[in-house]
């Protein structure tokens, strides 16, 4: 077996090799789309970072869409919208929807009523009687006569309301012009409770109804 002789007098070698630069249009567009992302994670940790009045404060400017939007971030946003659901909805409602709220007025509620009138509005048979107003609009869910008003102007506002929550649910249908469906008299469908129920809850969801409202009115 032959042998390497290794003289003292030989530089040892000197590995100078270095990796290839990768220069393509393939890996360029993956370097804009991470960092584009790595914006959006930081974006969100700066936004965090925020006091709690301080993002308070710029709820107020947004659209209702955009308000949940930025609940449905992650658990902290989801709960600082949720407790502060009324102050934020007042004050995107005063600069907002200042005109359309006196079109569209909440009842009031029975609370804020005359004692003495409030015996008379819950009384069981003047109930009775509001069946009238329920019967071509059988799936909008009555309201809870212990809870709001049920003077007339209450009842049609009631009404009103849940009307604005249909147009909205069958947009679609009323820009193709495709009839809208009937529903079956003495049904509730789950969805229209479901509609119903999640715009009921604050004042947040409120604003979200004249927001529809307003933009049904400015694609007729």
């Amino acid at each position: 077996m032959a042998r390497t002789i290794v003289s003292d007098d030989e530089e040892p070698l000197e590995d100078k090799t270095a990796a290839l630069t990768l220069k393509n249009k393939k890996t360029e567009r993956m370097k804009r789309k991470n960092a584009t992302r790595q914006q959006k994670r930081d974006a969100i940790v700066n936004l965090s970072k925020l006091p709690t009045e301080l993002i308070l404060e710029s709820l107020q400017y947004l659209r209702p869409r955009d308000v949940f939007n930025f609940s449905f971030v992650n658990r902290r946003f989801y709960g600082l919208v949720e407790a502060n659901a009324n102050v934020i909805g007042d004050a995107i409602i005063a600069r907002r929807y200042n005109i359309l709220i006196q079109c569209l007025p909440t009842p009031r509620l029975l609370s804020s009523v005359d004692p003495a009138v409030q015996t008379l509005l819950t009384d069981h048979s003047r109930q009775k009687q509001l069946s009238i107003h329920n019967r071509p609009y059988q799936h909008i869910q009555s309201p809870d006569p212990h809870q709001l008003c049920t003077c007339l102007t209450c009842i049609l506002t009631w009404n009103n309301l849940g009307l604005v929550l249909d147009f909205a649910h069958w947009q679609a249908h009323l820009d193709s012009g495709t009839p809208i469906p009937i529903i079956p008299r003495g049904q509730t469908p789950e969805w229209n409770k479901e509609l119903v129920a999640r715009h009921a809850r604050h004042r947040a969801c409120y604003t979200a109804t004249l927001e529809e409202q307003r933009e049904q009115a400015c694609a007729c």
